[in-house]
């Protein structure tokens, strides 16, 4: 579309939507460090949707902000790019694009960061369910947020495992989840003890698998600081026990339908 004046003669270089217009490079042109840069001054301004709506038209540049995701980024930055992401987090083109930006999202200082980071994960994995798309990049990162001291986030991350469970395989992540089922924060053991009830759920038909998650429980059952805990007949002791004992029956019924 071309602009006109008055007397309806086109102005030169005046085209909406081209960036030489304005003296500046085309974005398909433009390198990794223009579009960092470009991207670090519109989230400072605070126009995510601006960011949002580039990256649902160019996919690719996706990647390119995750960059912006370093610790050394102004928190407003790092949360603009979240929220960007939780845009897209419903397309399944965008999904595995976002995934290692929110995987370093996950782990961020910031409390309002890593909470909605974890948010747009599990959304994105609602939203992918049973599209095939491999979610096991995200793992290592859960894995290291299941020990948050922050307890909200804990159980956030508790709760997306779960949903990560339905789509990938979480074995490494199991002998963690298990130990979080005792969590003194309610929201943690619930989340927890879902978490293993997706896993089963997705291998219930694998008796390798059922044997194995069997055995991690009886390891923990008998480890020293569920000993220790039973000792005591600490609230630890009685909320693990009362999961592990609803896990076991899952896996027990998943066996018998096996059998």
């Amino acid at each position: 579309m071309t602009l006109k004046g008055k007397r309806g003669h086109a102005k030169k270089g005046a085209e909406i939507g081209n960036p030489l217009a304005n003296g500046r490079k085309p974005l398909l042109q433009e390198t990794e460090e223009d579009a960092l840069t470009r991207f670090r001054g519109v989230l400072q301004s605070g126009k995510t949707k601006t960011v949002q709506k580039e990256i649902e038209k160019t996919p690719d540049k996706t990647m390119v902000l995750a960059k912006l995701l370093c610790a050394d980024e102004r928190v407003e930055v790092r949360r603009g790019v979240i929220a960007a992401f939780d845009g897209v987090s419903k397309s399944l083109q965008h999904i595995p694009l976002i995934l290692p930006g929110l995987s370093v999202g996950i782990l961020d200082p910031d409390t309002e960061v890593r909470r909605n980071a974890i948010l747009c994960l599990g959304g994105a994995v609602i939203a992918g369910n049973g599209k095939n798309i491999d979610f096991s990049p995200a793992l290592p990162s859960l894995g290291i947020a299941l020990s948050s001291a922050d307890a909200e986030h804990r159980a956030r991350v508790a709760r997306t495992t779960g949903f990560v469970a339905m789509e990938s395989d979480i074995k490494g992540l199991v002998p963690k989840i298990i130990s979080l089922l005792g969590d003194g924060f309610t929201k943690v053991g619930e989340h927890a003890s879902g978490a293993l009830s997706y896993y089963v759920g997705r291998h219930s038909r694998n008796p390798e698998k059922m044997t194995r998650l069997a055995n991690l429980i009886s390891e923990f059952m008998h480890s020293e600081r569920l000993q220790r805990e039973m000792a005591a007949n600490s609230p630890y002791y009685e909320r693990s026990a009362r999961a592990i004992a609803d896990i076991l029956a899952q896996i027990k019924k998943a066996e018998g339908k096996t059998a």
